[in-house]
């Protein structure tokens, strides 16, 4: 084999390689082509791109608030895997089952999460209250 093709100077010591830097970057999927939904997207934009921050008609369970920003406003309806578990168990809202109920509504669990948080991303910053 003929070593006169590589010389060490030519590579580089240093390289910048990340995880996943050559994958194209995650899309929202795109519910135009699903056919129960094709009528209501078009209902739904009305040339406003915060049109779930105006009122909570697009919520189907009847539990949604408006929140804050645009990807916060989402029903549990729309998330394949919780609207299975809402048939399966006859539920309106996820915030009516069980596993809900006692993971993330009990006080005594959510204190175990903050510290568990505090412990793994550090302490939290003077100046950002616990409580929100």
């Amino acid at each position: 084999m003929d070593d006169s093709n590589y010389h060490l100077e030519d590579i580089p010591l240093v390289m910048d390689i990340r995880p996943y830097m050559f994958e194209p970057p995650a899309e929202c999927v795109n519910q135009e082509n699903s056919p129960q939904s094709s009528e209501e997207s078009e209902s739904d934009t009305e040339d406003n791109p915060g049109h779930r921050r105006n009122g909570t008609n697009w919520c189907e369970c009847g539990s949604c608030e408006v929140m804050p920003t645009e990807a916060e406003c989402i029903c549990c309806s729309e998330i394949p895997v919780i609207d299975h578990i809402r048939d399966s168990f006859g539920i309106e809202c996820i915030t009516q089952h069980q596993t809900f109920i006692d993971n993330r509504l009990n006080i005594r669990v959510l204190e175990v999460s903050l510290y568990d948080y505090i412990q793994s991303d550090g302490p939290i910053d003077d100046n950002e209250p616990i409580n929100e």
